[in-house]
C-alpha cells in the first residue's frame, strides 16, 4: 500500500541538469538511480561512461555529503539499478555483453555476475525477492532474470517482443513493466513472464518513447522528441487521457519515481556476513561470498584468495 500522505517526486536526468531533486550543474547525465534509506543519488556521464554519487535531500543526513566519483571505465553502461537494502549497484555492460556488480564501498572491485548476454540493456531489481531483471535487445529479442548472485538465470519473455527498451518494475504488484520501443507499446506481466498484458499502445505518444515508470495505477515514460514526461492511467484502457506533465528544453535521458514505496524496507542478508570480499543476496534468507578478478573463493566458501 502507498502512503497517502506522502506524495511522490520525479527525480529526472536531462542534458547538464538532475532536476526536482538536485538543482546543481552536472555534465552529460544519463542514467539515474537513488537510494532513499541511505539518502543518495547515483548517475553516470555517458561521454566518460563514469558513475558518481551525492547526497539525495541535502537537508537529511548522509555519508555521501559531496559529489564522489565512483567508478571511471569504459564499461559503456545502458542501464543500471541500485540495490538500496545491500548498497549494491548492478549494471549492463555492453561491450563485454555482461551484466555486473560492485558494492559502493570499492565499486573498483566489480564482478562479472552474467556472461554472454546478447546485447543487454536496461535493468531492475527487486530486492525483496533477490531477483535481477535485465532486457536483451538483440536480433533474438528477451527479457531474462536471476537471483542477485546470479543463479538461476532465466528467459521469462522472449515472443512478440521486437525491441524492449526500458524496463521497471512495480514492487507491490510484483510485475515488470517494459516498452518496446519499435511496436511504441507498454508490456505487463508477473516475474515468471505469465499474466503478460498490453498497458499501452500508441504510435502517436510512444515513438520517441526511452525511460518508463510506474507509480500504483499511473505509468509514465519519457520522450526524446519533446523531452518531456507523460503519464496516463493504466486501468482506463478504452478512454486513455494522455498526460504530459512535465516539458524540458534539454533532453531528457533518464527519471525515477521517488517514494518510499518503490524502495520498500527489506531484511538486509549480508548482515554479519563473513564473505572477505563481496556478499550478494541470494534468495530472502541467505547470502553468497563473491571474488572481485584474479582472485578465486577458498573451500570455505568466504575468503578470496590472489591468483
Amino acid at each position: 500500500m502507498h502512503n497517502s500522505t506522502e506524495k511522490p517526486s520525479l527525480l529526472i536526468a536531462s542534458g547538464n541538469t538532475i532536476h526536482t531533486v538536485i538543482h546543481d550543474e552536472y555534465t552529460n547525465v544519463g542514467l539515474i538511480d537513488y537510494s532513499l534509506m541511505s539518502n543518495y543519488i547515483i548517475w553516470n556521464d555517458f561521454h566518460t561512461d563514469s558513475f558518481f554519487i551525492e547526497k539525495l535531500d541535502k537537508a537529511k543526513p548522509s555519508q555521501f555529503s559531496n559529489k564522489k566519483q565512483l567508478l571511471k571505465s569504459e564499461i559503456r553502461a545502458l542501464g543500471f539499478a541500485v540495490d538500496w537494502i545491500h548498497d549494491l549497484v548492478y549494471w549492463t555492460n555492453l561491450y563485454e555483453l555482461t551484466v555486473e556488480v560492485a558494492h559502493l564501498a570499492n565499486m573498483n572491485e566489480t564482478t562479472i555476475l552474467v556472461k554472454n548476454a546478447d546485447e543487454p540493456r536496461a535493468i531492475a531489481v527487486c530486492v525483496q525477492s533477490s531477483l535481477l531483471f535485465w532486457t536483451d535487445c538483440s536480433h533474438q529479442p528477451k527479457i531474462e532474470s536471476v537471483f542477485q548472485d546470479g543463479t538461476n538465470r532465466k528467459v521469462i519473455v522472449e515472443k512478440g517482443l521486437r525491441y524492449p527498451f526500458s524496463l521497471t518494475i512495480d514492487q507491490i504488484e510484483s510485475r515488470i513493466y517494459w516498452l518496446d520501443g519499435m511496436q511504441s507499446e507498454i508490456y505487463a506481466c508477473d516475474f515468471d513472464g505469465r499474466h503478460r498484458s498490453l498497458i499501452v499502445h500508441s504510435p502517436q505518444f510512444l515513438s520517441h518513447a526511452n525511460a518508463l515508470g510506474v507509480f500504483g495505477d499511473t505509468v509514465y515514460w519519457s520522450d526524446w522528441n519533446h523531452n518531456s514526461i507523460t503519464k496516463v492511467n493504466k486501468l482506463q484502457e478504452a478512454s486513455m487521457l494522455y498526460q504530459p506533465i512535465i516539458t524540458l528544453k534539454a533532453m531528457l535521458h533518464d527519471f525515477k519515481i521517488v517514494h518510499s514505496s518503490k524502495q520498500p524496507m527489506s531484511h538486509n542478508r549480508c548482515n554479519s556476513n563473513q564473505c572477505s570480499h563481496l556478499c550478494l543476496p541470494h534468495n530472502e534468507s541467505c547470502y553468497t561470498c563473491f571474488c572481485p578478478p584474479f582472485h578465486y573463493i577458498s573451500t570455505n566458501g568466504f575468503r578470496c584468495i590472489a591468483l
